[in-house]
């Protein structure tokens, strides 16, 4: 039912007078928030435009998030939220807003085709997809899963490794097939998905915890906030978001207050994203507490790394006036080519497929072969 509503609303938005806007409330880029209170996602302009709400109200079900953890985009376009409160997986669904709980199918003679809600039994702390293959990991408070998605069974879950303690963050780095996290004594850890062994390739700087973590995909270097506490969620020197070179196995910062700006000096949450300003190598991401009088408690901050070398040059485009404080995760939306595009194209395709005759498939989970 849910997916007639997207077709039937996307075909609606299509014929209104800003279609590509309405239609496509996630665009290429946009900085996805799950705000503080665990029940909104917000979109958030990478270029400081301000953060709005992420879907159009009237094709919003009732929220399925229960004190939602973390959220990720695959290379399709689709939106997923992991609830550390339930433990299930939510589908976001990039055009229409709907919410909808991922299912599991499994298939026999004598029962057909029975489906059920995906659930780890133990709390999730993060997700992220491997931009190469589809694949989402999430890290649980029991060890790492594998999700693969199938149009006709739903969600395939697998083991990566059993561990106690991977509980915050996930950030998957190509290079070493394996997915980072920060585990509960705030060390980046590292789970090979290939053997299924944990380890802790380094560590922050004695004193110090790490906060997130982030992978860029083209130069495999994964990003991790080093902060340290100064009481009241303050930080001091030296805090910065910290590379670590998943080829070179060698770690250092990226983004110091020395850098980008003394008030941007305590990093809790990141998201990397190949693009966003002209002229940069890349652009973070970066939750940061304020460090000073009169400034927002917590400002989202872009860092861009200049293509010709030089110091990161931080942005502010959105602070906890405009979405709340103590946001929850990070994401870019950065669907690859053919994926669900943010354009009026995808609208149209989807509102044309909803008035063809189709195979019957089960009614849950919803499709993602648009």
């Amino acid at each position: 039912m849910r997916t007639w509503i997207s077709w039937l609303g996307c075909l609606v938005l299509a014929l209104g007078p800003t279609p590509a806007a309405d239609c496509a409330p996630f665009q290429r880029g946009d900085v996805l928030v799950l705000d503080g209170a665990g029940t909104t996602l917000w979109r958030v302009d990478p270029h400081g435009a301000g953060a709005t709400p992420f879907s159009p109200p009237e094709f919003v079900v009732a929220s399925l998030f229960d004190q939602p953890a973390d959220v990720a985009v695959d290379p399709a376009g689709h939106v997923l939220v992991v609830n550390a409160g339930d433990g299930r997986l939510v589908e976001v669904d990039p055009v229409s807003g709907l919410q909808s709980y991922a299912q599991t199918c499994t298939f026999d003679l004598q029962n057909g085709l029975v489906c059920n809600d995906v659930v780890f039994p133990s709390a999730p702390g993060g997700i992220d997809a491997d931009a190469a293959t589809g694949a989402f990991y999430v890290t649980t408070a029991g060890g790492v899963r594998r999700l693969v998605f199938s149009a006709l069974l739903g969600w395939g879950v697998t083991t990566v490794g059993d561990a106690a303690g991977a509980e915050l963050g996930a950030a998957y780095e190509s290079f070493s097939n394996a997915v980072y996290f920060v585990d509960g004594s705030a060390h980046v850890m590292k789970a090979d998905v290939g053997t299924g062994l944990f380890s802790a390739p380094f560590a922050p700087t004695p004193g110090a915890a790490a906060g997130d973590v982030a992978a860029d995909t083209d130069t495999n270097v994964v990003f991790f906030a080093q902060r340290f506490a100064a009481g009241s969620g303050n930080c001091l020197a030296p805090s910065a978001i910290m590379a670590f070179d998943a080829v070179l196995a060698g770690v250092g910062p990226v983004a110091s207050p020395s850098r980008v700006g003394a008030e941007y000096a305590c990093p809790r949450l990141l998201a990397w994203t190949p693009f966003t300003a002209p002229a940069s190598r890349f652009s973070l991401f970066s939750l940061e507490h304020a460090i000073g009088v009169g400034l927002p408690l917590e400002t989202l901050v872009r860092i861009d790394e200049p293509a010709g070398g030089g110091d990161p040059i931080a942005t502010p485009i959105a602070d906890s006036t405009q979405i709340g404080a103590d946001w929850r995760a990070l994401a870019v939306y950065v669907p690859e080519p053919g994926g669900v595009a943010s354009e009026l194209a995808a609208c149209a395709a989807l509102a044309l497929r909803a008035r063809r005759p189709h195979a019957r498939r089960p009614a849950s989970p919803r499709r993602r072969d648009r």
